[in-house]
């Protein structure tokens, strides 16, 4: 076995043994890395390769140690008396007047002893102008009701939301049935940077739910916004009021499903699905072999059940291996985890303390680079397990599950 030892605390890295359909065992000789592939086709009895010593490790590596107002108007039409008459300097008066049975008619009274004093008109009585009595004003006719708001009862995603697939469909629960005309791209959009992207509406007449479908993978690491405007309608014709919620997608999930995000995967299982993805997308040598670069994979939760169970088993017995404690190889417990697979590779490490590091030490590892680079899987689960210093040799030991599912 060749072993590296450095002053440096200790890490081990061991890869997986691929086990290879039909074509018995492969080593790549030297070293003491292993990498089996295998189908199920195979015996249960697994080949070694007996002029080698029993199982092949392609390399196991000891690196280190881990010590956001009508005024109605006043009208003056007050009556002004007016006074009619002339004549001379005895105020002559128009008329007739009688005394003592005698009548003159003009000039002024000589028979009788003294003239008769004038009789003053009567002063008219001013007629008063009556008051106008305003126009009633009518009452304002009611302003028709406002249309009902047409009411939203659930969303999925689920507003700023994290980590969502990249096949992510969004789901749109209403509080009654629409008018199916109004169910349409126009009225409910998924943007991103501002701008509606390519999406199919889904919407069974008579229902409460609508679905929003991309017509392409979504961005990995990206903001998408939901938005729903006025124009959409429930049959009983209430509107919807302009709204919007946001949600992010996860940096590098490649195909994996929002049930195994949430099911099974934590904060170190999204950074090395993501270091793993980052890694295959570029072209690189692992131990002089070229491989171009690769599509990303996607989370299991059957792999990742499988890493855990070896993990706890190599720290809970304190050893280092790809061979359980009772025995059991790679494909034996993935088998027991339920994942029947046509393709499989492990890789083993214990010692570093995070994502980073331990993924430093497999791609310097030509087995452990050839795994990850591998274009015969398109799955992987991953689990780290921890100690109290001193129980076992390392407080850390990880495991890489990587497969592809038997057709």
């Amino acid at each position: 076995m060749n072993t590296l030892v450095s002053r440096a605390p200790v890490a081990v890295l061991a890869c997986l043994v691929t086990l290879l359909s039909a074509c018995g065992s492969e080593s790549s000789g030297g070293g003491n890395a292993s990498a089996e592939i295998g189908s199920q086709a195979l015996p249960a009895t697994e080949a070694v390769d007996e002029s080698a010593g029993g199982e092949l490790y392609d390399v196991s590596v000891e690196t280190g140690n881990e010590p956001t107002s009508l005024e109605t108007g006043g009208v003056d039409n007050a009556v002004r008396p007016t006074t009619s008459g002339g004549g001379g300097a005895g105020s002559g008066y128009s008329g007739n007047q009688t005394s003592d049975g005698d009548s003159t008619s003009g000039g002024s009274n000589s028979v009788g002893g003294s003239p008769k004093p004038p009789v003053a008109s009567p002063t008219p009585t001013p007629t008063p102008t009556p008051t106008p009595t305003p126009t009633p004003t009518p009452p304002a006719e009611p302003a028709p009701p406002a249309p009902a708001e047409l009411k939203v009862d659930a969303i999925s995603p689920s507003p700023n939301s994290q980590n969502r697939a990249l096949n992510t469909r969004v789901q749109i629960d209403f509080s009654e049935p629409l008018i199916p005309t109004t169910v349409n791209s126009d009225n409910i959009e998924i943007r991103k940077a501002g701008s509606p992207i390519s999406i199919k509406v889904e919407y069974a007449p008579g229902s409460h739910d609508v679905r929003l479908v991309p017509q392409s993978s979504l961005a990995p690491d990206t903001l998408y916004q939901v938005v729903i405007k006025s124009g959409l309608m429930s049959q009983s014709g209430d509107e919807a009021t302009w709204q919007s919620w946001q949600f992010r997608t996860l940096k590098s999930a490649g195909e994996s499903s929002q049930g195994s995000i949430d099911g099974c995967m934590n904060s170190i299982d999204v950074a090395m699905l993501n270091a793993v993805n980052e890694a295959r997308s570029r072209a690189r040598s692992c131990g002089g072999t070229s491989y171009s670069a690769q599509p990303a994979l996607r989370w299991s939760c059957k792999l990742d059940s499988a890493a855990t169970t070896h993990a706890k088993d190599m720290a809970n017995n304190n050893f280092f291996s790809h061979t359980g404690s009772d025995g059991s190889r790679m494909g034996q417990r993935m088998n027991n985890a339920g994942y029947s697979w046509s393709s499989a590779a492990e890789n083993i490490a214990a010692g570093q303390y995070t994502v980073d590091m331990v993924m430093k030490g497999w791609l310097a590892s030509a087995g452990h680079c050839r795994n990850i680079m591998s274009s015969s899987v398109n799955e992987m689960g991953a689990s780290l397990i921890t100690v109290s210093p001193g129980s076992a040799n390392y407080s850390h030991y990880w495991v890489q599950k990587f497969g592809r599912p038997a057709n």
